[in-house]
């Protein structure tokens, strides 16, 4: 008879759905997870400290945006890097170089986004005190990183002239205008600036 034959499957069926057997209990277990995942205290501590201190970076309260974002690097957690990088900004803006050159080195180990942009600040800072070679190692590791790092790229072709390598420089311009003509011509003697005295402006 055909529905005595389907009757152990049915009771198969209902057995792995069953609250106590062990798929139930895997499969439930994932939904409640997704369902009712919360972010990790440090996190959302992180982020909120994160939001305030971009709300008064952009609005030139230095004091209070510093002490945000090292409220935020205070925990392990996606933003660091950024807040990191962005107190060594302000740091460095304010005179304070050596804790801005800190703070990028920092930000350069948590590896994530502003890796690049951290060594590019650790270049100039370097170069502006002399030490080109050094700064030449940190423009190679912006570029590194992110190849398309322009400012990195201008301020590696200056550096090279200050050691004498004038082959090696007119070699990297030579590159660089084959990439895009326009971003060489005016620019080069404003990062001359930038090396040597700080950001225009």
């Amino acid at each position: 008879m055909p529905v005595i034959r389907w009757i152990p499957l049915i009771a198969t069926i209902l057995s792995l759905l069953s609250p106590t057997s062990k798929l139930y209990r895997v499969n439930s277990q994932a939904v409640r997870s997704d369902i009712f995942r919360v972010e990790p205290p440090a996190e959302a501590t992180a982020r909120r400290a994160f939001s305030r201190a971009i709300d008064h970076f952009n609005t030139a309260r230095w004091e209070d945006a510093l002490e945000m974002f090292q409220k935020t690097y205070e925990h392990l957690s996606h933003y660091r890097g950024s807040a990191l990088f962005n107190a060594g900004l302000i740091q460095e803006r304010s005179g304070e170089v050596d804790e801005g050159a800190r703070l990028y080195w920092a930000a350069a180990q948590a590896n994530d986004g502003v890796v690049s942009a951290a060594q590019t600040r650790i270049g100039l800072i370097l170069g502006r005190s002399g030490e080109s070679q050094r700064a030449l190692e940190a423009f190679d590791a912006a570029i590194k990183v992110d190849p398309e790092n322009i400012m990195a790229k201008r301020n590696r072709i200056v550096t090279l002239r200050h050691l004498g390598r004038t082959a090696e420089a007119k070699r990297a311009e030579a590159a660089m205008a084959v990439e895009d003509p326009g971003l060489l011509a005016p620019e080069l003697e404003q990062v001359q600036v930038t090396t040597q005295a700080g950001d225009p402006g």
